[in-house]
């Protein structure tokens, strides 16, 4: 057994102590600051909320809110429109190259410049030809949108003791905004 003098005993509790004060700061720079300045911006907001006599003020808040509603609600039309469109269109090319679809990711939709981009993520499941054949037919006739990116990829099934081969396309829409 090692016998430990005072002094080391010393040096390990002033390590120790300065180690708890290093991630009691760490903890507060990394999670409770920003809770503190979130708090403190909705206590501001809220103030200015309550000091809003103005009607002018109001009517602009009232704008943006309407503003924001009408882009929520187009998202959410377009979206599903777009996916079923997707799932419609990837149905018949699968039965028709005897593929199956094993995801569809979500749709992601965003607004740059009066242009709405739509991403969309769809995973399918076949052999090497049928993939890449099903992969040009959306190419060539812009079925659903242009193909973005693609990744192909070997899926080790433990059940079966089977390899499966996975094409995930990656398609985006690129439309004209008129709603804003």
């Amino acid at each position: 057994m090692i016998r430990l003098s005072k002094r080391d005993i010393l040096i390990r509790w002033y390590l120790f102590i300065v180690g708890v004060i290093m991630m009691c700061l760490a903890s507060y720079f990394l999670a409770f600051n920003k809770t503190f300045e979130l708090y403190t911006r909705y206590n501001e907001v809220n103030e200015q909320k309550t000091n809003a006599s103005n009607s002018q003020q109001i009517n602009v808040n009232q704008n943006e809110v309407t503003l924001v509603n009408k882009i929520i609600d187009r998202y959410s039309v377009d979206t599903l429109v777009i996916k079923e469109k997707l799932l419609d269109e990837f149905s018949r090319l699968c039965s028709k190259f005897s593929c199956k679809i094993t995801s569809i990711g979500e749709t992601e939709q965003f607004d740059e410049y009066g242009l709405s981009v739509i991403n969309n993520e769809i995973e399918l499941e076949g052999s090497y030809f049928q993939l890449l054949k099903i992969m040009n037919e959306i190419e060539n006739h812009n079925l659903v949108g242009k193909i973005n990116s693609s990744e192909i990829y070997v899926v080790n099934d433990f059940v079966n003791k089977v390899n499966k081969l996975r094409m995930k396309l990656f398609i985006q829409n690129i439309e004209k905004n008129e709603n804003l």
